[in-house]
């Protein structure tokens, strides 16, 4: 065959055939005419180092491994242990691009990105600050971070960019997953509270912004990648399934976990006798600013009040109240000109990181400060599908 068809059958380009032939791995025939005559045992070592090239070995050991695929008389541990050395060099590489990635991960989520000259990036990059790679540190050389963090969440992408902050930052943090609230179960509770036509409303708007997601997917994933947000969990991390933050199972867990701080970051509200069980701190993580916008959609409705100033997120110790406990961190900052209701949790996830961060440090070290807050303390529910509407065409606020 020639060159070009024996190119569409081996998935190689006919320069590397070229390129193959020059330096003696395959030595195709030559027709009387001189040219090149491929037959199919010279497909078959072309397809094999194509396989071969394809994962990762050099021409030399792909040579050396085309000699053992020739000779019948070989042995397979002679080729076991050329892949074992190969799968532990890729093993290296895979190492050091983790650190890489962490390392410039951990930069960009401490730059602001604004119109302000500091930029955490650039001094990593000069090297006016030490930069650390985890993934290159064993278990035992990475710092002291003085106990067991343990996170509680129903899941969903924001609540994972904020443990995947604290897993690279703290390594071993456990979490538990507990079981979400039926639908059925949340709105009755919530029609208790503000009545059937109010919670019709709301309940609009949810499904609202339950199809915004859907249709808005490119527009997250173009936030996700500008952040470098992993909001999936990036290895095995589930302690246990839990009915609810107030189970038994959710005690028990603790009881086997013996965690040095405890951080919630969307799941029910925890009774008081279920804190009243448990000994160490218990923080929340909450996408608002406190006390003036406690409950859902703190972003959102800071905005939506003409108060920008506002649009950011807390943590704060965790009592018998919606978003009341005492204030230990806050952070601020700005949405971009198209976020709205179905994206703001992105960016307020994306800016709390390092305060989540540093809030479990401060619990670790036992010098966690309350923070005395002003403004009117109030809660907010997702706004009524009509009041959305009417605040996205009166204020643009979406």
């Amino acid at each position: 065959m020639n060159i070009g068809t024996v190119s569409e059958k081996s998935g190689l380009p006919p320069k590397t055939i070229r390129y193959y032939e020059d330096i003696g791995l395959i030595r195709p025939e030559r027709r009387d005419n001189g040219y090149r005559d491929y037959s199919v045992e010279d497909e078959h070592r072309l397809r094999f180092l194509q396989r071969a090239r394809s994962l990762g070995f050099s021409v030399e050991e792909c040579r050396e491994l085309l000699s053992l695929y020739n000779d019948t008389s070989r042995e397979s541990v002679e080729v076991k242990v050329m892949a074992t050395a190969k799968l532990a060099e890729i093993d290296r590489k895979v190492a050091e691009l983790l650190g890489l990635r962490e390392m410039l991960s951990h930069l960009m989520a401490n730059c602001h990105g604004d119109k302000r000259p500091h930029c955490p990036i650039i001094e990593g990059l000069s090297g006016e600050v030490k930069l650390q790679s985890y993934a290159a540190m064993s278990e035992n050389s990475r710092p002291d971070t003085g106990g067991r963090v343990c996170v509680v969440t129903a899941g969903g992408p924001h609540p994972w960019i904020i443990i995947n902050a604290l897993i690279d930052r703290f390594g071993d943090v456990r979490v538990i997953i507990e079981d979400s609230e039926p639908r059925g179960e949340f709105l009755a509770r919530r029609a208790r509270l503000k009545g059937w036509f109010t919670v019709g409303g709301q309940f609009g708007t949810m499904c609202l912004i339950g199809l915004g997601k859907v249709l808005l997917h490119r527009r997250i994933a173009r936030i996700i990648e500008s952040e470098s947000l992993f909001v999936k969990p990036r290895a095995e991390r589930i302690v246990r399934t839990v009915p609810s933050v107030n189970s038994v199972g959710f005690l028990q867990a603790i009881d086997e976990i013996q965690p040095s701080v405890i951080l919630l970051a969307g799941c029910r509200i925890v009774k008081p006798e279920v804190l009243a069980r448990v000994t160490c701190p218990v923080l929340n993580y909450h996408a608002g600013i406190t006390p003036q916008y406690r409950g859902m959609n703190g972003g959102y409705w800071a905005l939506a009040n003409r108060d920008s100033t506002n649009f950011g997120a807390t943590v704060h110790v965790v009592d018998a109240g919606v978003d009341t406990g005492e204030v230990v961190a806050q952070v601020r900052g700005e949405p971009s000109g198209d976020d709205n209701i179905m994206t703001y949790a992105y960016r307020l996830a994306a800016i709390s990181r390092q305060m989540c961060v540093d809030a479990i440090e401060d619990a670790l070290a036992g010098r966690l400060e309350s923070r005395k807050q002003g403004g009117n303390s109030r809660q907010w529910f997702h706004p009524t599908i009509w009041s959305y509407v009417w605040t996205g065409v009166t204020k643009g606020i979406w």
